[in-house]
């Protein structure tokens, strides 16, 4: 069998091999010079199809352990807003609430003995000054006292990435010649040490109760000189110097201590998650846990702790075992998008608390919640509201933080667990030899095909075929629980289709002189053309934004600058809020879509995400509605002695992008565009027409057979060279009253 592979091999033209490798040596240099981080995204994107197809259900029907129905999320987020409304006398205020409400969720929490309360919201410093505030800080760090209760902390000053560590060491490289020594020959230990000697020269001094830390029995990195670039990487990607400030009373009575920095991925997508950190002080050193390692670890019997070894690329937790990356992350298991688990508004546990404490009489069944429900569960708390706690994640572009902590716990607890039986093993990337190595073997089989079959059908499918079996195989060793190996598809791909096309073009020109010398000895004629089409054959990727026809609505109240002058503070708020509150009522009662505030003023915005083609009515129907509203508000701060409100509102029809859009600190979902400005342009008209209602020319050509209005003038605005028509928005028309509510009632 070897000498016909040899014999096969020695067959194969020289000239073809050479074709081979100029391919893969000009897309090497290519990937080097200008499509590595192009190449990069491709393959990112691909790890994500591979990890939805992984998730709950996947395409294999391979059994594994399914999401843990004892873990839920408590989240503060758009529902608990709507569901607090109607309960006034709660009287929460504003984000974020006094610190006694979340001592009042754990005591309820509590007794329904659950494994672990996880906070995924920050406690740094005091509430405040005053002597309520200080009460406050003081019943929640009461609450938590011997109570299994995780509460999180964030780190700062990472040792990785640091242009302001990068010239700490240079000095203690030059300190350390001086002493005719080498930083190469040092420990890590010692110049994170000198560097956090450095910080804290500047910064308070960092360090960490023992309860907190975590200490190995036995540890790899814990000697790793600086010189070993290939044993330091995780070190160097764990390290912090600076940790957020805790309370004094909360973090005595604290049992638990997690830390909460998610970490983006490629493509400021959260993929990973780090399961451990070290804070490094100018005296000594602490590994603490992420919030959910430490959730995990406040949730499972103290046998199972020991033994704690930091091995090499490997966490040791008693049975559970978590393998790291040289990057000191794991690849998430997810098990959907979001909604997954059991999201419970913390509102039914505020009013439940509530009612047992006697602050409220009654309460709406479905806003009850009893604390059994709790037992044996691990309850994460976090913020789930639109525009704060989400970030994109391979299963969704908005996806709540606190969930992507949860699936991390159900990770740690279930997949890390090596006596499950059903247990995903966590995602290994494939070293860059074996795609290699698996990408070469493939080319070849290729080549070989494409030189040895005479059939251009049979080449063509025996070349589909690989390629089709390649992304099963890619897949299917992806998605397997008991592999979950991540193959790279995109350079292999590229390999294969590159061979593939030289290959053919090869055998083609062969072809072509074998059929030209055929017509020239015995006068027959040949006729190919398959090599045009394969050589314009290219697969390419598009990237384009989501741009559609919408319609924005502006509002801002007249005046406000010069009521907040004249009147008291917590009155000004006071109505605002009121404000607010009902205008934003009436923008949702029409599928509007609330973009932003911008002080006083309220922008939506219709079409998206959900799509209707009534949407320019709809935002003349809401601003009606809001106008009205005004009506009603004013009446009653009449009747209490209160200034009342004018408003004026601009509404524009056009094409407009949408989507998320922000820094990787703070991600929108809003709408940009001409028409947008145009729509806030429109806006500030009112005042100088004296109207309440301005609609431009395109949305008054969607609404005039509903809607009378009234032609106002052809004006010029900013940022527009042609002349826009304006209509003043007078109300329905009689025969479409009653689309006033009914409108209303569909879109509730």
């Amino acid at each position: 069998m070897n000498n016909n592979l040899i014999k096969a091999f020695k067959e194969i033209p020289k000239t073809f091999l050479l074709i081979i490798i100029s391919s893969i040596i000009i897309l090497i240099a290519c990937w080097c010079f200008f499509l590595k981080q192009m190449l990069s995204d491709v393959e990112t994107i691909s790890y994500d199809w591979r990890a939805k197809i992984a998730s709950e259900k996947n395409a294999f029907g391979v059994p594994f352990s399914h999401h843990d129905p004892n873990i839920v999320l408590l989240a503060a987020g758009d529902d608990t807003t709507k569901i607090l409304e109607n309960y006034p006398e709660i009287g929460l205020g504003r984000w974020p609430w006094k610190r006694e409400v979340w001592g009042n969720v754990v005591n309820f929490i509590s007794k329904g003995n659950p494994k672990s309360i996880v906070f995924d919201l920050k406690f740094e410093g005091s509430q405040g000054e005053t002597i309520a505030d200080k009460e406050s800080d003081k019943y929640f760090a009461d609450a938590v006292k011997n109570k299994n209760v995780v509460i999180s902390t964030a780190l700062s000053h990472p040792r990785k990435n640091s242009a302001q560590v990068d010239e700490y060491i240079k000095i203690i490289d030059e300190e350390l010649k001086k002493q005719n020594k080498s930083i190469e020959n040092v420990p890590v230990d010692f110049v994170n040490k000198t560097i956090a000697s450095f910080y804290s020269q500047v910064y308070n001094k960092s360090s960490l109760s023992e309860k907190f830390a975590l200490k190995p029995q036995y540890d790899y990195y814990q000697d790793v000189l600086y010189g070993n670039e290939n044993d330091r990487k995780i070190p160097d990607s764990i390290t912090f110097y600076q940790k957020s400030s805790i309370y004094d009373e909360l973090l005595a009575n604290t049992q638990y201590l997690g830390v909460i920095n998610l970490q983006q991925s490629e493509n400021v997508v959260f993929r990973n998650h780090v399961p451990l950190y070290k804070l490094v002080y100018s005296d000594g050193s602490s590994y603490i846990p992420s919030l959910p390692l430490s959730a995990a670890l406040s949730a499972i019997p103290e046998k199972e702790k020991t033994p704690f070894r930091f091995e090499k690329n490997k966490i040791i937790i008693g049975q559970r075992e978590i393998p790291l990356n040289n990057e000191g992350n794991i690849l998430l298991n997810w098990h959907g998008a979001g909604g997954t688990y059991e999201n419970i508004p913390v509102a039914k546990v505020i009013l439940s608390s509530a009612l047992e404490n006697g602050q409220i009489k009654s309460l709406k069944e479905f806003d009850k919640i009893h604390s059994g429900y709790f037992k044996d569960k691990i309850v994460v708390i976090g913020q789930t509201s639109a525009g704060t706690d989400i970030h994109p994640t391979p299963m969704s572009s908005v996806y709540p933080g606190p969930e992507i902590i949860v699936t991390a716990i159900d990770n740690i607890l279930n997949d890390a667990d090596t006596t499950n039986p059903n247990r995903r093993k966590f995602i290994q990337k494939s070293p860059v030899v074996i795609d290699f190595l698996l990408g070469f073997i493939l080319c070849f089989v290729i080549g070989y095909t494409m030189i040895k079959t005479k059939s251009n059908a049979f080449k063509m499918q025996i070349f589909a075929s690989i390629l089709l079996l390649f992304v099963i195989f890619a897949i299917f060793a992806f998605v397997h629980p008991q592999i979950r190996i991540w193959l790279n598809m995109t350079y292999p791909l590229i390999f294969m289709v590159l061979t593939g096309i030289s290959s053919y073009a090869y055998v083609t020109y062969l072809e072509n002189k074998e059929r030209k010398q055929v017509e020239m000895m015995f006068g027959k004629f040949v006729s190919p053309q398959i090599l045009e089409k394969l050589l314009t054959e290219k697969k390419e990727i598009s990237q384009s934004g989501q741009r559609k026809i919408m319609t924005v609505l502006f509002s801002d109240i007249r005046g406000f600058t010069t009521l907040s002058e004249q009147h008291p503070a917590d009155e000004v708020i006071a109505i605002l809020n009121e404000y607010i509150t009902e205008m934003v009522e009436v923008i949702l009662g029409y599928n509007g879509t609330l973009d932003k505030y911008i002080g006083d003023a309220i922008m939506a915005f219709y079409n998206d995400p959900v799509e209707m083609e009534d949407h320019a009515l709809r935002a003349v129907l809401t601003s009606i509605g809001m106008k009205n509203k005004l009506v009603e508000l004013n009446e009653n701060w009449n009747k209490q002695g209160k200034a009342p409100l004018n408003i004026g509102i601009g509404i524009n029809t056009g094409d407009m992008i949408v989507g998320h859009m922000g820094s990787h600190r703070l991600v929108d979902y809003t709408v940009i565009g001409d028409n947008v400005n145009l729509a806030s342009r429109i806006e500030s008209l009112t005042k100088n027409y004296g109207v309440n209602i301005l609609i431009s020319e395109s949305t008054y050509n969607e609404v005039k057979e509903q809607v009378d209005a009234r032609y106002i003038d052809e004006v010029v605005v900013k940022g527009k060279k042609n002349a826009v028509k304006v209509y003043e928005v007078l109300g329905l028309k009689p025969e479409f009253e009653e689309l006033y509510q009914s409108l209303k009632e569909i879109g509730r």
